[in-house]
Protein backbone atom coordinates (compact mmCIF):
# COMPACT_ATOMS: atom_id res chain seq x y z
CA UNK A 1 0.00 0.00 0.00
CA UNK A 2 2.79 2.47 0.86
CA UNK A 3 4.77 3.51 -2.19
CA UNK A 4 7.07 6.19 -0.82
CA UNK A 5 9.51 5.81 2.06
CA UNK A 6 12.39 7.45 3.87
CA UNK A 7 14.61 6.25 6.71
CA UNK A 8 15.62 8.85 9.28
CA UNK A 9 17.53 9.07 12.55
CA UNK A 10 15.46 9.68 15.67
CA UNK A 11 16.44 13.05 17.14
CA UNK A 12 13.67 13.66 19.66
CA UNK A 13 10.21 12.65 20.80
CA UNK A 14 7.61 11.22 18.45
CA UNK A 15 4.50 13.32 17.90
CA UNK A 16 1.12 11.95 18.90
CA UNK A 17 -1.03 10.54 16.13
CA UNK A 18 -3.32 13.58 16.45
CA UNK A 19 -0.43 16.04 16.16
CA UNK A 20 0.84 14.28 13.04
CA UNK A 21 -2.60 14.10 11.40
CA UNK A 22 -3.34 17.78 12.07
CA UNK A 23 0.05 18.77 10.66
CA UNK A 24 -0.62 16.74 7.50
CA UNK A 25 -4.29 17.39 6.83
CA UNK A 26 -5.47 20.25 9.07
CA UNK A 27 -7.61 20.69 12.17
CA UNK A 28 -10.85 19.50 10.55
CA UNK A 29 -9.45 16.34 8.97
CA UNK A 30 -11.35 13.10 9.50
CA UNK A 31 -8.66 10.52 10.20
CA UNK A 32 -8.06 7.14 11.75
CA UNK A 33 -4.99 6.32 13.79
CA UNK A 34 -3.19 3.51 15.48
CA UNK A 35 -0.26 3.58 17.85
CA UNK A 36 1.17 2.05 20.99
CA UNK A 37 2.14 4.35 23.87
CA UNK A 38 4.84 1.84 24.84
CA UNK A 39 6.41 2.24 21.40
CA UNK A 40 5.82 5.90 20.44
CA UNK A 41 7.71 5.60 17.16
CA UNK A 42 5.31 2.96 15.83
CA UNK A 43 2.26 4.81 14.59
CA UNK A 44 -0.16 5.03 11.68
CA UNK A 45 -2.49 7.81 10.56
CA UNK A 46 -4.84 7.57 7.58
CA UNK A 47 -7.23 10.06 6.06
CA UNK A 48 -10.88 9.06 5.89
CA UNK A 49 -12.91 8.08 4.00
CA UNK A 50 -11.24 5.18 2.27
CA UNK A 51 -7.76 5.65 3.75
CA UNK A 52 -6.60 7.17 0.46
CA UNK A 53 -3.74 8.97 2.19
CA UNK A 54 -1.75 7.16 4.87
CA UNK A 55 1.47 7.43 6.89
CA UNK A 56 3.14 4.54 8.70
CA UNK A 57 6.13 5.09 10.97
CA UNK A 58 7.97 2.06 12.33
CA UNK A 59 11.42 1.17 13.59
CA UNK A 60 13.89 0.61 10.76
CA UNK A 61 14.93 -3.00 11.11
CA UNK A 62 17.06 -3.83 14.12
CA UNK A 63 18.27 -0.26 14.59
CA UNK A 64 16.65 1.38 17.61
CA UNK A 65 17.75 4.88 16.62
CA UNK A 66 16.18 4.93 13.14
CA UNK A 67 12.64 4.95 11.80
CA UNK A 68 11.15 4.20 8.41
CA UNK A 69 8.42 6.57 7.29
CA UNK A 70 6.15 5.15 4.57
CA UNK A 71 3.34 6.95 2.76
CA UNK A 72 0.89 6.40 -0.07
CA UNK A 73 1.68 9.76 -1.71
CA UNK A 74 4.94 11.55 -2.38
CA UNK A 75 3.63 14.93 -1.24
CA UNK A 76 2.47 13.39 2.02
CA UNK A 77 5.97 12.04 2.63
CA UNK A 78 7.40 15.50 1.98
CA UNK A 79 4.94 17.12 4.44
CA UNK A 80 5.55 14.43 7.07
CA UNK A 81 9.33 14.80 6.82
CA UNK A 82 9.13 18.60 6.98
CA UNK A 83 6.91 18.45 10.06
CA UNK A 84 9.00 15.83 11.87
CA UNK A 85 12.19 17.77 11.17
CA UNK A 86 10.61 21.09 12.23
CA UNK A 87 9.63 19.72 15.65
CA UNK A 88 13.05 18.10 16.11
CA UNK A 89 11.72 14.54 16.03
CA UNK A 90 14.01 13.32 13.23
CA UNK A 91 17.16 14.26 11.40
CA UNK A 92 18.13 13.18 7.92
Amino acid sequence: MSRYSHTAKIAGRAPSTTQLAVALWGEDADFDSDGDPNFPWELTVSLRPGETDRVDIDSAGTSSDRVKIRTTRGETLDRALSYLRAIGAISG
